[in-house]
């Protein structure tokens, strides 16, 4: 079959396929829950429970955000409560805060627990995302960060399995991740308030960052593994 051949002559990008499969159940999963919380009235409960809790409220949307950006669990229905909760400009900054301290914590983790173990696997199944990150810096974090190339807790894991700098990896999350929370924001708009152009624009928005990662994929060559550690 040209898929398994294609998986053959690419073996780094099975490991991704599986990680986006996994990424897929979950947001059925996440899914699922969510429209139960809204059929039992749990959802609405915990809103109204954030936007009457102030300060503690949003400090509470930022954590969850963040565990969430640890955990390989799809975030963006905890953006759209938050939007929900806070109005959507407050609500999808609070998710960009959120995202941005999440992707440190899990690096820091992944640095600190996975690391000692994880260099033969990520050798063995990225190297490609292994050599590129190496080679490419921040600049190459920021590009995988910008385009939806691999996973976003992926990328978290890998920066803290190779060493990457704090700095860098919060200043490359900041700005890769905010075209994809404007167009989430803008589609959510769209939704929400009946209104054409937000969500057209953010349906735009995120049309292009899906179509960059599919050419990206296809025309630029992946970075060979160097072997070396």
């Amino acid at each position: 079959m040209p898929e398994e051949s294609s998986l053959r002559a690419h073996p780094h990008l099975a490991a991704p396929r599986f990680l986006l499969l996994v990424w897929a159940a979950l947001v059925v999963l996440m899914l699922g829950l969510f429209f139960e919380g809204i059929h039992t009235g749990i959802l609405y409960e915990v809103l109204s429970w954030a936007q009457d809790a102030g300060v503690l409220g949003v400090g509470v949307g930022i954590v969850v955000m963040a565990v969430f950006s640890i955990i390989p669990a799809p975030s963006e229905l905890i953006s759209i409560g938050l939007m929900s909760a806070f109005g959507v400009i407050p609500g999808i900054a609070y998710s960009w805060v959120g995202g941005i301290l999440g992707a440190g914590a899990a690096a820091l983790l992944a640095k600190a627990v996975a690391r000692p173990h994880a260099m033969r696997l990520v050798r063995r199944h990225l190297p490609w995302l292994r050599s590129w990150l190496s080679r490419r810096g921040s600049l190459g974090l920021l590009a995988v960060r910008f385009v939806p190339l691999v996973p976003y807790h992926l990328v978290n894991y890998m920066a803290g399995i190779l060493n990457v700098g704090l700095l860098p990896l919060l200043w490359t999350t900041a700005l890769g991740t905010l075209p994809f929370q404007l167009g989430l924001a803008g589609v959510y708009t769209g939704v929400a308030y009946g209104s054409v152009l937000p969500f057209a624009a953010g349906g735009i928005v995120l049309a292009l960052l899906v179509s960059a990662g599919w050419a990206w994929r296809r025309w630029v060559p992946l970075a060979d593994d160097t072997g070396g550690d």
